[in-house]
């Protein structure tokens, strides 16, 4: 749901990766600072990638709890890598990869959802917030794209449903 909620993209070989000093609880944002390939931390891949990402309020309540869990069994464990994952394997190792994918595809089959990848969460987000007239502009920022063309091209399916909000909307100007 994290993953979903703040527009992450994950795929075979990269996963956005971020440390808890990314992490600001108060003000509900995280940067994306990092992407973590199968063997390590590096730069995202472009400018824009990099950016801050607003988190729901559900999410901003769920991270204090999970921080606290970390702690303790970091406390409890003899050998805790010295990382600053915010989502860690266990020990305070990074997740891996193919791990992230396969739990989640485990997790859709139990609550029906089929053939589903981790990766359809970033659609749906984007997919969800075009449909609620979330500006285009701030869908493409929050998913980290270089130029909002690539937003409008991947994402026009939505829009013609979004045509008649459009035409409503002049309506209701016009009979003002």
């Amino acid at each position: 749901m994290c993953a979903a909620r703040a527009a992450r993209r994950a795929g075979r070989r990269r996963q956005l990766e971020n440390g808890w000093t990314d992490v600001d609880l108060v003000r509900r944002r995280v940067r994306v600072t990092a992407t973590m390939y199968q063997d390590g931390r590096t730069e995202p891949k472009s400018a824009r990638s990099r950016r801050t990402v607003a988190t729901p309020i559900f999410v901003a309540q769920y991270l204090p709890t999970h921080k606290l869990a970390q702690s303790e069994r970091c406390l409890r464990s003899v050998a805790w890598a010295e990382a600053d994952h915010v989502f860690d394997r266990g020990g305070g190792v990074p997740m891996l990869l193919l791990s992230v994918s396969h739990r989640f595809s485990k997790c859709a089959d139990a609550i029906g959802l089929g053939d589903v990848r981790f990766h359809d969460l970033r659609h749906a987000y984007a997919t969800r917030l075009l449909e609620h007239g979330v500006h285009p502009k701030v869908v493409s920022e929050a998913l980290g794209h270089s130029s909002i063309s690539i937003t409008l091209d991947t994402y026009s399916h939505v829009m013609p449903s979004m045509s008649q909000a459009a035409a409503d909307a002049i309506d209701a100007v016009l009979s003002e």
